[in-house]
């Protein structure tokens, strides 16, 4: 998670035709971090969570089964188990918000020229490229999981939505979700449905007419994020730097100071 503070653009230092429009950069900018975080946020609650499941599992295995204390000790791990699937679906949405807020970066930073003038350009054109190469489906997962109820509330649905597969091992069929590690590999995923870079975390399959995509949540996603953000505020910082300069000088001409100008 990046530690770094968003960069402040003093926004009255633009042409008063340009401020709403920085004004919502400056709150773009501020939303992609905080995106980031939850990201960040819903991998460490995986993390956490799954090592709760794995510590109980042997828990379990303690006590007669059906007796209370194996009760008790079902019950929370099938608790743990739901946090798992709560992150790895948040940190879905996240990725979808963190690909339309720095969709409206890039292309909303054109349209005020003056600050535009001022950014490093080249910091911003890394960003989306960054992003598309651990997320290059973004929007897919995102929309399996909100309708994943949706897709399975009739048998016509079900069928439609459901991935069949044959396999060495047998036919595979996916219908609704499946979360697995990093290693598992087969489910034949269509061309360019997700990523090949290795990671070490989870994965989310959800069906979409029969076809499965993929939420990623992992350290390397978490790293990607970040590399991201850095080249938002990277691309964002000679424009604060200058316009603060703006600002201050014509603050001191306001009071009759003469402003002694930087390098």
């Amino acid at each position: 998670m990046s530690n770094r503070i968003s960069p402040h653009i003093e926004v009255d230092a633009l042409p008063e035709g340009e401020r709403e429009s920085a004004k919502h950069m400056v709150h773009l900018v501020q939303m992609l971090a905080d995106y980031e975080a939850r990201y960040a946020s819903a991998c460490a609650l995986h993390l956490h969570s799954w090592q709760r499941f794995l510590d109980l599992t042997p828990e379990i295995r303690k006590h007669t089964p059906l007796s209370d204390d194996w009760g008790v000790a079902f019950a929370t791990r099938k608790t743990a188990g739901s946090w798992c699937d709560l992150a790895i679906r948040d940190a879905a949405f996240s990725i979808f918000h963190f690909y339309h807020v720095l969709d409206g970066i890039t292309l909303g930073a054109r349209r005020v020229p003056t600050l535009f003038r001022m950014m490093e350009v080249a910091e911003l054109n890394k960003a989306q490229p960054a992003f598309k190469r651990r997320f290059p489906d973004p929007v897919r997962p995102r929309n399996a999981i909100e309708h994943e109820a949706e897709f399975s509330k009739t048998l016509d649905k079900a069928n439609k939505h459901s991935f069949t597969k044959k396999t060495p091992f047998g036919q595979i069929t996916v219908s609704g979700s499946l979360t697995t590690d990093a290693s598992t590999t087969g489910f034949g995923l269509e061309s360019g449905s997700a990523n090949d870079l290795p990671h070490s975390g989870r994965v989310l399959w959800q069906n979409i007419e029969g076809k499965l995509v993929r939420a990623e949540l992992s350290p390397e996603g978490v790293a990607c994020l970040k590399s991201v953000v850095d080249h938002v505020f990277d691309a964002f910082a000679p424009a604060a730097k200058k316009t603060w300069e703006m600002a201050a000088e014509a603050h001191a001409r306001s009071l009759g100071i003469s402003f002694p100008k930087g390098e």
